[in-house]
């Protein structure tokens, strides 16, 4: 069997544990650069896509979009149906939420290894009745985080949330107006019009100034960050979003927090938008080995498998086997209050002074979250990024009205669903 290898050492790692368990197996690595995917994407997708024969056994999932699942469904293996028919594979050890929200017209194309999903926090100082109120919420959509900002009588020249825009409102919430498996969307809906309305009268100015609109990065935060950059954070916006993987977030420290509360924010559509991250695979329908294929994904997906690198903070973090992830989630959580401590003086004594107590609430927690209905979130076609840009820039810029723009992002959608 031929695997990609992209993660030295770690690809070899785990095909060497899953040789000693299958002797009768050789795995074969076909080395790429990391820095180079663009290229990789390019040189497989035509292959798989035209129905040629590949040397690899399984490819990266993330080189492909929903979307051209839907159009050339046989693209693939339906992982869904090897699971079913799989004796060894036990459902109720997985979180498999997580595989229905990836699946298209009831099919599984891809395997995530790991994944991620969006949070959202209220600053410490906002008004106490906001808060009261949003501590009602298990988990909140967009436009009840806007009904909330919105009933805030004073905001002065403080914003929703940095990340918050209505480019990426769109590109968040397609599957509340579009449906991809029925060909249907109602993108010029007036939902969508206040939706979008909504997004531009909250978004930060400075954001549009500098060009970042439908852009995540800057406001995405990974790893430890000091209460007093997130205090000038507070001073422009009332929520903080983040990635569930921001672990300080949700730890108890040794200071009053400027942002609290983290819970799930959901799609329009009342689901948790899921992203898989770069190990997330699929077994080409052209490939000669198809059960040990199937074999290897799950072998990645364990404990077992990546027992070289258990609590890096990088990589298999959040995980969809339930055991690996309870038991992966409070070594990673201790590295982390660890590292932010020796390497930035954090606040994080309280959490170390009970880190097993802690991190059982916190993965208690997640375990929660973990089992809430997920799907896809991003665009599903890469020909409509640039179009999207274009539209919202003109609607930011006064150009063009909340109603001219959903009309032509609903004119443009409505033929990509007839291709």
């Amino acid at each position: 069997m031929t695997v990609p290898n992209w993660l030295l050492p770690t690809t070899q790692i785990i095909a060497d544990e899953f040789s000693h368990i299958h002797p009768d197996v050789k795995i074969t690595l076909s080395t790429y650069n990391f820095l180079e995917f663009r290229q990789y994407r390019e040189s497989i997708r035509f292959p798989i896509m035209s129905g040629q024969g590949l040397a690899d056994d399984i490819v990266q999932s993330n080189c492909f979009t929903p979307w051209d699942y839907l159009k050339q469904d046989w693209m693939f293996v339906d992982l869904l149906e090897l699971m079913e028919n799989d004796p060894g594979f036990i459902i109720d050890d997985y979180y498999m939420n997580v595989f229905e929200g990836l699946a298209v017209n009831g099919k599984l194309f891809e395997f995530p290894i790991d994944f991620l999903y969006l949070v959202i926090g209220i600053s410490s100082d906002a008004p106490a009745e906001i808060i009261e109120r949003f501590k009602q919420f298990d988990a909140i959509t967009f436009s009840e985080v806007f009904d909330l900002y919105f009933d805030i009588q004073d905001r002065g020249d403080r914003y929703v949330s940095g990340y918050i825009d209505a480019q990426l409102l769109f590109q968040r919430n397609l599957s509340a107006f579009i449906d991809f498996e029925n060909r249907t969307c109602n993108v010029n809906s007036p939902r969508f019009v206040k939706l979008i309305s909504d997004a531009k009268n909250a978004t930060n100015p400075e954001k549009v100034r500098a060009g970042r609109i439908g852009d995540d990065g800057e406001d995405m935060w990974m790893g430890f960050l000091p209460e007093a950059e997130m205090k000038e954070y507070a001073a422009k916006h009332y929520f903080h979003i983040s990635f569930c993987t921001n672990y300080q977030l949700f730890m108890p420290t040794d200071e009053e927090k400027t942002f609290t509360h983290f819970i799930p924010l959901l799609s329009e559509s009342g689901k948790l938008g899921i992203q898989s991250a770069v190990e997330t695979w699929s077994i080409p329908t052209t490939s000669k080995n198809k059960e040990v294929a199937w074999e290897f994904l799950k072998f990645m997906a364990t404990k077992e498998g990546n027992k070289k690198r258990l609590g890096d903070q990088m990589f298999v973090q959040f995980v969809p086997n339930k055991d690996f992830f309870r038991y992966n989630l409070p070594i990673t959580l201790e590295n982390f209050a660890e590292s932010s401590i020796r390497n930035y003086g954090a606040p994080l004594n309280s959490f170390r002074n009970d880190a097993a107590g802690h991190s059982t609430k916190i993965v208690d927690m997640f375990d929660r979250y973990n089992q809430m209905p997920m799907e896809w979130y991003w665009l599903w076609d890469s020909s409509l990024s640039g179009y999207v840009h274009e539209i919202f820039r003109a609607f930011y810029a006064d150009t063009i009205t909340a109603e001219q723009a959903a009309s032509e992002l609903h004119n443009r959608v409505s033929l990509l669903l007839m291709e």
